[in-house]
């Protein structure tokens, strides 16, 4: 079983527990907070994945890229894990770096 679905269980029995003990406000406001960071986290992988598309389009290598982008060589492979792991770098670097490239 996956490390995600092992949170989701611990997540789910967390949201019992606060039905069950009468505090629906607390149980909402939590789902509306992990939704949120959820969306964020989706949006910053998809923020990841297109400015590496850009990067092979534009046939840059990895060291090309870490000095267009100001991120170490390491930290950019990290960002390529599809799974959990996947290092996510500040958004504003990543959104300079897409600029970079779509102006290439």
């Amino acid at each position: 079983m996956k490390k995600i679905y092992y949170l989701y269980l611990v997540i789910g029995i967390y949201c019992v527990v606060l039905l069950i003990s009468g505090k629906m406000w607390l149980m909402i406001a939590y789902l509306t907070m992990l939704s949120v960071a959820k969306y964020y986290s989706i949006k910053r992988q998809k923020e990841l994945n297109y400015m590496w598309h850009l990067a092979e389009k534009n046939g840059m290598s990895l060291s090309e890229l870490s000095q267009l982008s100001n991120i170490g060589q390491l930290d950019l492979k990290a960002t390529r894990y599809e799974e959990s792991g996947r290092y996510l770098p500040p958004r504003k670097v990543v959104k300079q770096t897409i600029n970079r490239l779509e102006n290439l």
